[in-house]
Order: structure tokens, then sequence, then C-alpha cells
């Protein structure tokens, strides 16, 4: 055992004296951000052009719900029939959303589908089904006798100011700061660690090797 903690004192001093060793434990973990970094800039690399999608509303619920953004088009293909519209999306655009006639509006929550040779977005997805989801639950609050106009407009989003009982103003989130700095650190340690164990064992095999 002390033979052991003997060679990896000494490793320890050659390698921390070694210039590499201290850029690596630093460049590190900063390639790997990079490396995030690259990869969200590549995946947001075509976020700026337009996407044009279909709109085929059967049922002539959402056809004026769904608004033009600065990513994304609707077009209107609720005069033609299905496979025309299919077909028209299919070659000219991204997707087709298509709502079906249906009895009861409820039955859009589920049946409302859309229709694409590439996978979608989440945030597409996710702003997709709150377009519908506001549809029909101010459908439903008609239908209760409720005017969603006015429920909508009483609505209030409310902002706590936080304090510090000296009068000064507090800074929000000051918890999630320090997780995310104490993770950070944690990183470093753990890169240091592994890079450093690897030196050892590395020399350890080579020593032993050459006895």
């Amino acid at each position: 055992m002390s033979v052991l903690s003997l060679i990896i004192k000494r490793e320890f001093i050659a390698k921390v004296r070694n210039k590499s060793f201290i850029v690596m434990t630093f460049l590190g973990p900063l390639l790997i951000v990079g490396m995030s970094f690259l990869i969200a800039y590549l995946s947001s690399v075509n976020k700026g052009d337009v996407k044009t999608i279909g709109v085929h509303d059967r049922a002539n619920v959402f056809v004026n719900d769904f608004k033009n953004t600065e990513d994304i088009k609707y077009v209107n293909l609720s005069n033609l029939s299905f496979d025309k519209a299919k077909d028209s999306s299919s070659n000219a655009f991204e997707g087709l959303i298509y709502v079906p006639e249906v009895q009861n509006v409820e039955e859009l929550a589920t049946k409302t589908t859309y229709i694409s040779d590439d996978s979608p977005k989440m945030d597409f997805l996710m702003n997709l089904q709150k377009v519908i989801d506001t549809k029909l639950n101010k459908e439903n609050l008609k239908k209760l006798g409720f005017d969603a106009e006015k429920i909508e407009n009483a609505k209030i989003k409310s902002e706590v100011q936080f304090a510090k009982f000296s009068g000064e103003d507090g800074l929000k989130f000051l918890n999630e700061i320090k997780i995310g700095i104490g993770f950070a650190f944690g990183y470093l340690i753990m890169m240091f660690i592994i890079i450093y164990g690897n030196m050892v064992m590395r020399s350890v095999i080579e020593e032993k090797t050459n006895r």
C-alpha cells in the first residue's frame, strides 16, 4: 500500500507539473461545452427557413386559428378533397394538419392528425396542441353558457418581487444559480479525477511492463 501511495505521489507531481496536463484539465471541459454549443447551433441552422404547412379542416373549427409566424406559414386546403390535399402537401409542403369531420368537437382532441414524412419538432407539436386545446376549451365554455372571451380577459399574470429584510433587492433563482455553479465545479473535479486516474493507471502499467 505504501508503494502504491509513493507511485501515486510521484506521478501526481510529475504530471501536474506537465503543461499538457494543466491545459487538458481546463481545456477538456471547454471542448465538451463547445461541442454542445456546436450541436445546438447545427440544429438551429435551418430554423430561419419558413416552413409551409397545409391545413385540411373538414370540421371547419381550426381553420382560422392557425396563425402564420416567422417560421411557419399555414395554407388552407379545406376546399380540396383529402387525397388531393395530402398529395399537394406531400409534394410542396412540410406537412399537413388533418382535422376530420366529427359529430362532437370534443372528439377532435384525439382525432386531429399531423401528416408528414419528417418527424416534427417538439415545440411545433406543443404549439399545435395548444391551439387545439384553446379552441376546444372555448367551445366547451360556450356550451356551458360562459363567455370565453370575458374569462380570458379576466386572467391576470402575477410576478412576485423578492427583497431582503434590509430593504435591498434580492436576486431571484439564487438557489438555481448555486446549483449550476456547484455542478460546474463538480464536473471539473470529475474531469480532473478521470484524467489523472487514467495517467496513473498508464504509468503503473508501463512500469510493471518494463520490469
